[in-house]
Order: C-alpha cells, then sequence, then structure tokens
C-alpha cells in the first residue's frame, strides 16, 4: 500500500475499525500486486452522499459501471439511512447522509498489478483493505488455510499474544506496515502461542503471518494503538 494525504481514523465500526480516512481531493490509496490479479476486491466504509472516488487500474482510469465492476450488499455497523455505494459517471459515489456500513468493491479484470483508489469530494470515507481470490492482503485480515490464529489484544499499545488453533513446530513469524516494508521476525516458534513486543511498533495497522515449513499457515491484521 501507498498511501497519500490521509490518516487512520477509528469510528467504531468493527472488524474493520480504524481506517484510512480520506475526505476531499488530492487523498488515495495505492495497492501494488506482487502478482497479477484477477477481479480484485477492495473496502470502503461510510461513504455519504457527499463523497465521490476514482479508480485507476495499472495506471489508467478505470470508468466504473455494471460491466466494469460490482458491489456486495452494504454491511451495516451501526445507523445507515441510505444505500450504500453506486456506480455513477464512472465514479464510486455514496447515497446516505449519515452512513455506518462497509462494502467491498470487485474490479472485474483480469492481469491487474495495480488498483489506486483516489478520494474526489466530500467530508470522508474509509479505505479498509483489499481481497484477492486466495485470501487478503494488507489492512484486510483472512486465514490462508484452516490453522486458526488469534491476537489478543488487538488493538495493543502494549505485548499482543499469538494464539495458534493448532500447535506448531520450528515456525517463522513475519510483520509487515502498511508500507509492506518487513518491521519484525522470528523463527524457531514452537507450541501454541507467542507473544510480540508490540511497544517497539509504532501506532498503525500491521499484517500478521505465520509460516511453517515454507507454508503460509494465517494472516491476521495487528492494530498498535497509540
Amino acid at each position: 500500500y501507498t498511501f497519500t494525504g490521509g490518516t487512520f481514523e477509528s469510528y467504531g465500526c468493527a472488524p474493520i475499525d480504524p481506517t484510512y480516512w480520506l475526505s476531499g481531493g488530492n487523498m488515495s490509496v495505492q495497492i501494488d500486486f506482487p502478482l497479477a490479479q484477477t477481479n480484485p476486491k477492495f473496502r470502503v466504509w461510510g461513504m455519504n452522499d457527499n463523497d465521490t472516488a476514482t479508480v485507476q487500474v495499472n495506471g489508467n482510469f478505470y470508468a466504473l459501471n455494471s460491466q466494469s465492476a460490482a458491489y456486495d450488499t452494504m454491511v451495516i455497523c451501526g445507523v445507515v439511512d441510505g444505500n450504500g455505494v453506486v456506480f455513477a459517471n464512472g465514479k464510486l459515489a455514496g447515497t446516505s447522509s449519515g452512513n455506518y456500513s462497509y462494502q467491498d468493491v470487485t474490479i472485474l479484470a483480469s492481469s491487474i498489478t495495480s488498483i489506486t483508489v483516489s478520494s474526489q469530494a466530500g467530508l470522508g470515507w474509509g479505505f479498509a483493505g483489499v481481497t484477492v481470490c486466495k485470501g487478503a492482503v494488507g489492512v484486510n485480515e483472512n486465514n490462508a488455510t484452516a490453522f486458526s490464529l488469534n491476537i489478543y489484544p488487538n488493538p495493543t499499545t502494549t505485548n499482543a499474544t499469538l494464539q495458534f488453533g493448532t500447535a506448531v513446530n520450528n515456525a517463522s513469524l513475519t510483520v509487515y506496515n502498511a508500507m509492506g516494508q518487513l518491521v519484525y521476525s522470528a523463527s524457531q516458534i514452537t507450541g501454541t502461542n507467542y507473544i510480540i513486543n508490540s511497544a517497539n511498533l509504532s501506532a498503525g495497522i500491521y499484517t500478521v503471518a505465520v509460516l511453517q515449513a515454507g507454508q503460509k499457515l494465517a494472516t491476521k491484521r495487528l492494530v498498535v494503538a497509540e
């Protein structure tokens, strides 16, 4: 992810809080995929009727319409007085004046190496991650296999305990920040839990991955609060 102009904000919409908040113009999120993707999704939260956004795919403007994209039914996490998002004049737009919900928007195309979502107008809305067909990448949390991973407390300000549903043997751990930079790693992990000293991490959203024998067992989001 490359974040420009916005900030991470909390508005009480579990399980995706906080989101990357964009308002007005000159704010954007760019997602770069290591491998080309087909039909990836990105998630937006709280788009009201004064909020609009544009999308670029592989560096070019991508007009959103019923043939080029789709959006899922909104998930309500508070009060909503509208119908979520719509496609209008090639852009993504909200329909509510009070919107505590989130939705996934699917780009109906293949060979996608990058998506840029840019705020064009409005008082603000949240970007909450991207999902590809084989799992979640970055802000969104999703387990790559049936192996279960829980993190508590989450958000945290000190230590975070990783609890594994199945004991691991000589596993490894990586932690990447929102910019895709490796900020923490560990190896030779054995047992059903592991403690990360998150006091050494700056406030933000991180992606934790557990690997064993060269296979990624699970990924999970870790939020470090100030």
